[in-house]
C-alpha cells in the first residue's frame, strides 16, 4: 500500500500455483435413459481439464437438462466435490455425478391463460409436445419461441405445471403432466412509417400497416410501401445526383426512376394441421443494382417453412412474375452478342419467370445484428425452366452458400471469418448467330461494396465493359467520361475476415476493426470479360453501436487497377466496340486507392 496527500495506492499480489486438474469423471445413473459416453463429450468439463467450480456446476446442470429432455422433468443430479475426491499431494480430482432420473412423464393437458382475441386452440396447436408425447424440456422452450415469433404476443410462457410428481392413474404406467401457457395478447393492428438515406438510395421512405390475428388463426396481414432513389430518379428527380449528398448515383441509368416495392402478404403459422409456417404473397416492384441492371416486375409467391431444429429453418418457395430486367445496352452487346434493337429486345421484353428455390438456414449466433460467438450457415438453391412456368428463354439454376463463424478473444475482443460460393448453370441459345448461356442480370453474381470485398465499390468486383459516350456538337464530336458497367457472373468466391477490439476512446460503446476481404467473380465460356486473379483488399474501421446496431465506417486498401473488360463507344443510335482488351486506371496517390463505406449493422 502506498499513500499520499489525498490518495491510497494498493496492490495485490497473487501466486496461483499449480492448478487441480481433472483426473477422473463418472457419471452414474443416466443409462438407459442417454448413453453416458456420449454424454461426458458434451460437458463443459473434461478429464484433463483445470478444474473450475463453475463449470462443475454447469455439468450438472447440463445432464440434469438432457435428463428432462429424455422425458424425466424431475430429474435431478446429485454432485461429489469434498476433499476426500482431491487425491493429497498429487492436485487431482475425481468427480462423481450421481443422477435421479425420477419417474418418466408424457403430456396430459395443455392450460392456456391469457387469451382474448385469439383461440384457444391455435396456441394449444404451437405447443410442443403435445398431448400424449412425451415431455421435453426443450420442446417447451421452443414452443415458448415459437409464441413470440407470431408478432401476435407481448408476453409468453410455457412453462410445467406439476412442480411435484403425481399420482399414477388406473392403467397408466407412466405420468401425466399439465402444461401451462400464459400469454398477454399485443396490439392487433400496427401502423409504421420510416426514412432513411444511403449513397446508393439517396433518400428512402417507408410505410406499412399490419394486422394480427388477421381473421382469426394467428394470421398476419402485411402491406408494405417503400421508394428510394427519392431525389434523383423520375418522378421525384430534384438534381441532387449532382452534388455532395447523391453524387455516386450521377451517371447511373439505373437511377433514372424512382424504385418502389408495393407488397401485401399473409404469414399463416401452420398448413393444413402441420407445423409448415405458411407465407402468401403479391408484389408490384422496380428495384436495381448500382450500375448493373434495372427489374420492373409484378407477381406473386408462396413460402412453406419447416423448422428441423429450434435454429434451422428449411423454406421451399415458389415465386411467379411477370416483368423485364434492363442492363446497360454495353454489357448485353459484351455478353449476349446482342449490340443491335431486335436482339437487345430479345433479351429485354417483358416476360414470364418462375422460380422454385430451397434455402436451408442455421443461425447459431448469440446476436442478429452484432454477433460475438456461434456460427450461421445458409444454403440456397434455384431453379427455373418452364417446367415451373417460366418463359424459354430463362433456364438456369443458382446455387449460393455462406458459411461464418465468430470466436470470442479475451474479454472484448471478436473474431470472425465468413466464406461464400456460388455457382449459376445455364442452358445455351443462339443470339445474334452467337452460342450464349442466358441469365437475367438480376440472377448474376455481383461482389464488391460495404457487405463483401469493401477495396470496391458496389458490385465493382468482377467482369467490367466500358462505355464512352460519343456525342455531336454543332458539327464537333463529343467525348464523354468512360463508366463501367458491371456484367456479374457464374461463379463467386468470397472471404473476409475480421477482428474486432475495445476502443481506447469511449471504450463502452465504440470498436475498432481490422479486415481483410478476397474474392472475385467468374463468367465461364468463351467470349466472356475476363474478370482476373482473386483480390485482396485490406482495411480498417470504427463500430459504434447505437439502438437498432453498429454504425459502421470501413476503409479499405485497393492496390490493384480496375479489371479489364472491352471498351465500347456508345452513339445515340449504334454501339461499337474501339477496344477488345482496355482498362481504366486508378488515379495515383493513397487517396484514390482507399475504399470508404459507411453502414449500419456489421459487414457479415
Amino acid at each position: 500500500m502506498r499513500r499520499s496527500a489525498g490518495d491510497v495506492w494498493v496492490t495485490f499480489a497473487f501466486n496461483e500455483g499449480e492448478p487441480i486438474v481433472v483426473d477422473s469423471l463418472v457419471v452414474e445413473g443416466v443409462e438407459p435413459m442417454l448413453d453416458a459416453a456420449a454424454l461426458r463429450r458434451d460437458l463443459p468439463l473434461r478429464v484433463g481439464d483445470p478444474f473450475d467450480r463453475f463449470r462443475f456446476v454447469a455439468a450438472a446442470d447440463t445432464i440434469e437438462m438432457a435428463l428432462r429432455d429424455a422425458g424425466h422433468p424431475w430429474a435431478r443430479v446429485l454432485r461429489s466435490f469434498q476433499d476426500t475426491l482431491i487425491a493429497p499431494g498429487t492436485r487431482r480430482a475425481r468427480l462423481l455425478f450421481e443422477a435421479i432420473p425420477g419417474p418418466a412423464a408424457r403430456v396430459g393437458a395443455v392450460e392456456v391463460t391469457g387469451l382474448q382475441a385469439v383461440d384457444t386452440a391455435i396456441v394449444r396447436r404451437l405447443v410442443r409436445p403435445a398431448v400424449g408425447e412425451p415431455f421435453s424440456q426443450r420442446a417447451l422452450y421452443a414452443s415458448q419461441r415459437e409464441l413470440y415469433q407470431l408478432e401476435t404476443f407481448r408476453f409468453a410462457s410455457v412453462t410445467l405445471l406439476d412442480t411435484v410428481p403425481p399420482e399414477l392413474t388406473d392403467g397408466d404406467s407412466i405420468l401425466s403432466v399439465r402444461i401451462g401457457v400464459s400469454v398477454t395478447e399485443g396490439a392487433l393492428r400496427r401502423i409504421r412509417l420510416g426514412a432513411g438515406y444511403a449513397t446508393l438510395d439517396c433518400f428512402r421512405v417507408q410505410a406499412g400497416w399490419t394486422a394480427r390475428n388477421f381473421l382469426g388463426g394467428a394470421r398476419t396481414f402485411d402491406l408494405g410501401l417503400r421508394l428510394s432513389k427519392i431525389g434523383v430518379g423520375e418522378p421525384f428527380a430534384f438534381g441532387w445526383q449532382s452534388g455532395l449528398l447523391c453524387g455516386e448515383l450521377d451517371g447511373d441509368f439505373t437511377a433514372a426512376r424512382t424504385n418502389y416495392s408495393l407488397s401485401a402478404a399473409v404469414r399463416q403459422p401452420w398448413l393444413l394441421g402441420t407445423s409448415l409456417s405458411t407465407l402468401v404473397g403479391l408484389y408490384a416492384e422496380e428495384r436495381s443494382e448500382p450500375r448493373a441492371y434495372v427489374r420492373r416486375a409484378v407477381g406473386g409467391g408462396i413460402g412453406l417453412t419447416h423448422r428441423l431444429g429450434p435454429r434451422l429453418p428449411l423454406t421451399l418457395s415458389y415465386d411467379l412474375s411477370y416483368g423485364f430486367t434492363r442492363a446497360d445496352a454495353a454489357t448485353l452487346c459484351a455478353q449476349f452478342n446482342a449490340c443491335v434493337a431486335e436482339d437487345v429486345d430479345l433479351l429485354t421484353d417483358p416476360r414470364r419467370t418462375g422460380l422454385i428455390g430451397l434455402r436451408l438456414t442455421y443461425d447459431g449466433t448469440d446476436n442478429l445484428l452484432n454477433p460475438s460467438t456461434g456460427a450461421r450457415h445458409v444454403l440456397g438453391i434455384v431453379h427455373s425452366s418452364p417446367a415451373v412456368a417460366s418463359d424459354s428463354l430463362i433456364q438456369f439454376n443458382r446455387a449460393l452458400g455462406e458459411v461464418a463463424f465468430y470466436y470470442p478473444v479475451g474479454q472484448s475482443a471478436v473474431f470472425s471469418w465468413r466464406l461464400q460460393a456460388g455457382l449459376l448453370f445455364a442452358k445455351e441459345f443462339v443470339v445474334a448467330d452467337s452460342t450464349v448461356q442466358f441469365v437475367p442480370s438480376d440472377q448474376r453474381f455481383y461482389a464488391g461494396g460495404a457487405n463483401s470485398v469493401r477495396g470496391y465499390s458496389q458490385n465493382e468486383l468482377g467482369p467490367v465493359v466500358y462505355v464512352q459516350q460519343i456525342g455531336v456538337a454543332q458539327g464537333d464530336t463529343t467525348f464523354g467520361g468512360t463508366r463501367v458497367a458491371p456484367t456479374g457472373g457464374s461463379t463467386l468466391l468470397v472471404g473476409n475476415a475480421e477482428l474486432r477490439v475495445r476502443s481506447p476512446v469511449y471504450p463502452e460503446r465504440t470498436r475498432l476493426a481490422f479486415f481483410l476481404d478476397a474474392g472475385q467473380v467468374w463468367e465461364r465460356g468463351p467470349g466472356a470479360a475476363e474478370a482476373g486473379a482473386i483480390r485482396v483488399t485490406p482495411g480498417a474501421g470504427v463500430r459504434l453501436a447505437t439502438p437498432v446496431g453498429p454504425m459502421r465506417l470501413d476503409v479499405a486498401w485497393n492496390p490493384y487497377d480496375r479489371q479489364r473488360g472491352p471498351l465500347y463507344y456508345q452513339t445515340a443510335t449504334e454501339i461499337v466496340l474501339a477496344s477488345p482488351q482496355f482498362v481504366l486506371r486508378r488515379g495515383s496517390g493513397l487517396l484514390n486507392q482507399l475504399s470508404v463505406h459507411f453502414s449500419v449493422g456489421q459487414a457479415f
